[in-house]
This record gives C-alpha cells, structure tokens and sequence, in this order.
C-alpha cells in the first residue's frame, strides 16, 4: 500500500510518501524530493491553485500505485481566518479535486483525528515511518504522521 500524504500552505508543498508492506511503515521519499516551493513571483491565487494543480499530478504520476491520498486540514478558528487561511482552503480544494481525477480516494484529517497534538507530530512520525534526510520539519513531519494514520485505520 502506497499512501501519499499531503499538507499545503500558500508558500510551498509538503509531501510523504508513506509504504506499507503489511508489517512496516517506510518513507519512501526519505532521500528524494519532498518540498515543492511555490515559484518566486506567483501571487495571484489563481495562479497558485494552477501551481499546485499540475505538480500535485506530476508527483502522482511520477509515483504511481497511490492508493490513498491523506490530507491534513488547517487547524480553523473562526476568530483567526484570514487571507492566508482562506487560501490554504483553496489549496485544499485543489488537492481534492486531483484526488478525484485521478481516482484516488482521499482522508482528510486534523491533529484530534490523527491521536497527536501539534507539537508531537516530529516525534510521532519518526518514531512510526521514519524522517527525510533533508528539510525535516513540522509540516512534513504533519504529511508523515497523517499518511502513518490512514494505513493504521485502513489495514
């Protein structure tokens, strides 16, 4: 099983590619690419939600026999929406929309839905799949855990 999980921003892409082979988690790209930045310039949404449309497809096909796409959800409060927020949202909705072009089902989940809070999410994943050898942070850490907790609910 090949999970592909995904956690936007309006910046960049963070994405893991999660394996189970029925007794252990791999990250499969460890070692090879995981951070897709938004292109300096690109400030109209529409031109941003294109972005993400054609390279979310380029890594899907460049990865075939996902079976899963996980996505985790901005943690929303009312009281804090904004521009950045709303734009997330829209990225959201791109990932949707590729999810169902390609025929992928798709999981979306915040951190109360996955059994961690934020700021375990670093220890979490490298702990259940393992980290990237570069660019190791939160939000991929966030894309890790995510594609750890689909597999743990499908298998």
């Amino acid at each position: 099983m090949k999970i592909l999980g995904v956690r936007n921003s309006p910046q960049q892409l963070r994405y893991a590619l999660v394996g189970w082979d029925g007794q252990s988690a791999s990250l499969l790209n460890s070692s090879t690419e995981n951070l897709i930045k938004m292109p300096v310039g690109t400030k109209e949404v529409s031109a941003q939600l294109y972005w993400l449309h054609q390279e979310l497809n380029r890594v899907i096909r460049q990865n075939s026999g996902i079976d899963y796409i996980a996505l985790k959800q901005n943690e929303y409060r009312r009281i804090s929406e904004s521009a950045n927020s709303r734009t997330a949202a829209y990225l959201d909705g791109v990932v949707h929309l590729v999810a169902g072009q390609n025929n992928i089902p798709i999981v979306c989940k915040l951190f109360c839905q996955i059994g961690i809070k934020r700021d375990q999410a670093l220890q979490f994943a490298e702990d259940k799949v393992g980290k990237t050898e570069l660019n190791w942070n939160q939000q991929i850490a966030d894309a890790v855990a995510l594609a750890w907790s689909v597999i743990s609910e499908v298998t």
